[in-house]
């Protein structure tokens, strides 16, 4: 029992354990003890020094609500439960504030603080009567939850006894006087001593009728319920009450208020970052900060009530709601609308608010901007599983979001760190679906385009200057596709995405070239064709655009991403390319390179079957044009040839690109040298004549041919020039080389002569074709 316990007096029961002071007297000889409580304690008021009145005795005060009891109360409480309970007794914030900072800083113990709270609210009711502090009391107490608290302070308030000593020692004095009580009633029941059992009946009435008497008691409280309900109902309406007071002290006092939140924030961040310890205040500022944020939130949200019912807020927000999913277009633009009205407003009345708040890195124009696009958001995503089950709604809300995203970043300068629209068709079940559209409608178009009567006609063939590259209608529009598509995705963040999309251009470029190569197929009997021309156009303009966009930092981008996942593996083998476009730019430049040795075959066949004659000419028996001093003129037999050549490179030079036309004519006059040297040269014999007429043909005639696309076509036809120059050399000259050749000295003399392309073994046999002179 704490320490205590009771021994007998001639059979009766007393308590010990305690100090004499602090006990109930009680003698065995005295049987008119008299038992004294703290209700016998008169209240004293003690004079100050100039009064010699000495101690009188005042209008008595309950001990309850004394100094003492207070601020004992206070250490009981807390800090935290303290300030609750501040506040719910309205002492203003500022005051709470205002002290938790100073006792922060001064380093002030808890149990102090909370002490001196409560002394402040004392303060501040010392004019109100007792009875109602009191009430107030146990309201905020109840309201904290503190219930026991409550019970205890109401009791002690009603017994009008001091909560300084009884509260610490409330277990140990509750027991003793319980005890107390029981060996009084003993004492009175069996005055004779305890092995008395004789009145033992008349302790059982008294019992029974104690219990009748707690039974009342009960009753009455139970009748007095309906009172109870009806001061619970007078609570809640006393905190809207003191809700709406601080509300009225705020917004007349706001600036103040708002420098002393400030003032709380920033010493919540300061404490923070020191690793403060004190628990009880941060958890108070954490409070208190989100009281007043939601007050203050409150407030505003009334003040934007007006604006926004004069611009019909409600009724535009009902309107979107009732829109058809069909037609996002609607609430899109309308959201671009706001953004721009509000724009001007937001900047000059909104931003200068939140650079004095201390919030410069915070634009005002993209929290509008933000939170709209967060109510499209909501509203899309409410909408989209309707329009997934109609391509053509689907792909034009596609459409219309990524228009929106475009449009929102380029003139509002919308950060790509805010949420997009875009987030919402980006997700997996909706890109499956558009990845789906975007593959079904490209290979509906690419059909369309290779059907077309102007497929293989350039855009710009009318227009001077610009169509060098002819660039055929189909390949044009083709790239203009993924192009588009490219635009389209590009403004998706997820890269998963990004790398999905372009593994399907890749697909549909292969799909684009195995079209083209079925077409070049059913048309492939004459390969130097305008549309077999426009065909090839078509491949080398394809694979230069997608060299063009693999140094591009986007597809670099996505380059790098598949080679972290590898994603793109199986889909041309890129896994050592520089590129994602790699693989495919091959596939394209081999069929631009076979289709090119295609036109140079057909036209060397050509110049083949039409140069027997000339080839077959007797250069032997030729007469010299020094000796019968004769103008030259070209070879009858070879008109022709030269004919049919220059018409061959005049259409292709009409019909081809000009790189790949350059590739062209250079490969024809290698072709050409190659072919002339060995079946026009090698196999016949000159004379003086026959060399100087083959030498006109060649380079008065030939060469010129090809004079038109460079400026010295010579350097492209070697061998047949450097064996005119053998042939046509003067017989001593011709001897002396033949001599540096036998000594092994000719390096030099030939290149005295210009020839260098031809070997010594091929310079012997043409001096040998010769008919003057031989090695």
């Amino acid at each position: 029992m704490d320490g205590l316990s009771y021994f007998t007096t001639q059979g009766r029961l007393e308590p010990i354990g305690r100090s004499d002071e602090d006990r109930v007297m009680t003698h065995p000889s005295d049987s008119n003890r008299k038992h004294v409580t703290f209700n016998d304690i008169p209240a004293i008021v003690v004079q100050g020094d100039n009064d010699n009145t000495g101690p009188s005795v005042v209008k008595k005060e309950k001990l309850a609500l004394c100094i003492s009891s207070v601020m004992n109360m206070g250490r009981e409480l807390g800090v935290v439960d303290t300030v609750k309970l501040c506040m719910y007794l309205n002492v203003p914030t500022t005051k709470l504030v205002k002290d938790t900072v100073s006792a922060c800083e001064k380093e002030q113990e808890d149990e102090e603080f909370a002490a001196n709270m409560l002394l402040y609210w004392r303060t501040m009711r010392a004019s109100a009567k007792d009875r109602d502090k009191a009430r107030e009391l146990e309201r905020g107490l109840r309201s904290i939850g503190r219930e026991e608290l409550a019970d205890f302070f109401m009791e002690k308030y009603q017994e009008d006894i001091d909560l300084l000593l009884l509260y610490f020692a409330q277990s140990m004095m509750s027991e003793e006087i319980e005890l107390s009580k029981i060996a009084s009633i003993l004492n009175a029941a069996f005055p004779q001593g305890i092995n008395d059992l004789g009145n033992a009946e008349k302790c059982l009435e008294i019992n029974r009728n104690k219990r009748n008497e707690l039974q009342k008691e009960v009753e009455s409280l139970q009748n007095e319920y309906p009172d109870l309900l009806n001061e619970v109902e007078n609570t809640e309406q006393s905190e809207e009450v003191r809700l709406a007071r601080q509300r009225k002290l705020f917004f007349e006092n706001r600036q103040s208020y708002m420098d002393t939140l400030t003032r709380v924030i920033e010493f919540r961040q300061v404490k923070l970052s020191n690793n403060i310890r004190c628990s009880y205040l941060v958890e108070f500022m954490n409070d208190c900060i989100l009281h007043w944020y939601k007050m203050i939130k409150e407030r505003f949200s009334l003040l934007m009530e007006e604006p926004l019912k004069y611009y019909g807020w409600p009724k535009v927000i009902k309107q979107i709601e009732e829109k058809l999913p069909a037609n996002p277009e609607w609430y899109l633009t309308q959201t671009l609308n706001w953004i721009k009205d509000h724009r001007d407003f937001m900047r000059e009345t909104i931003q200068p608010i939140f650079d004095r708040s201390g919030l410069k890195n915070i634009s005002a124009v993209n929290e509008l901007s933000r939170g709209l696009v967060l109510q499209a958001m909501e509203k899309l995503a409410g909408d989209v599983d309707e329009l997934m089950y109609d391509e053509y709604n689907f792909a034009h809300m596609i459409d219309e979001v990524l228009s929106f995203d475009k449009e929102l970043r380029r003139n509002f300068a919308y950060p790509f760190s805010q949420p997009s629209m875009v987030t919402v068709i980006a997700t997996q079940s909706v890109n499956s679906k558009w990845l789906l559209l975007e593959s079904k409608f490209a290979k509906e178009k690419m059909d369309k385009m290779l059907s077309s009567e102007t497929a293989w006609i350039s855009s710009y063939k009318d227009v001077e200057n610009i169509d060098e590259g002819k660039v055929p209608e189909c390949a044009e529009n083709f790239m203009n596709l993924m192009l588009t598509m490219t635009d389209r995705y590009k403004s998706v963040d997820n890269m998963s995405v990004k790398l999905k999309f372009a593994s399907l251009q890749l697909q549909l470029l292969d799909d684009f070239r195995i079209r083209l190569i079925q077409i070049k197929a059913q048309i492939d009997n004459n390969p130097v064709s305008g549309q077999m021309c426009a065909i090839l156009n078509t491949v080398f303009y394809v694979s230069q655009v997608l060299k063009e966009w693999s140094d591009l930092m986007f597809f670099q981008d996505i380059h790098e991403e598949n080679c972290r996942r590898n994603a793109l593996k199986n889909v041309f083998n890129q896994e050592e390319n520089n590129s994602i476009f790699d693989g495919i730019i091959d596939l394209f430049e081999r069929l631009v390179n076979d289709m090119t040795s295609a036109c140079v075959s057909h036209v060397i066949d050509d110049v083949r079957n039409i140069s027997k004659p000339y080839r077959h000419v007797n250069w032997i028996t030729l007469k010299s044009v020094k000796e019968y001093n004769i103008n030259p003129s070209l070879s009858v037999s070879a008109c022709e040839t030269l004919l049919v050549l220059k018409e061959h490179l005049h259409n292709m030079n009409d019909l081809l690109n000009r790189t790949v036309f350059e590739k062209f004519w250079i490969n024809v006059a290698e072709e050409l040298d190659i072919y002339f040297f060995e079946n026009l040269i090698m196999v016949n014999r000159f004379n003086e004549g026959g060399a100087l007429q083959l030498q006109f043909d060649m380079t008065r005639n030939l060469f010129p041919l090809f004079g038109q696309y460079t400026m010295k076509p010579e350097n492209f036809l070697k061998r047949i020039k450097e064996s005119c120059i053998i042939l046509t050399l003067s017989k001593g000259t011709c001897l002396s080389l033949i001599e540096s050749i036998q000594i092994g000295n000719f390096r030099d003399v030939l290149k005295e002569l210009s020839v260098n392309k031809l070997k010594v073994e091929d310079v012997k046999l043409v001096i040998n074709l010769r008919t003057d002179v031989a090695i």
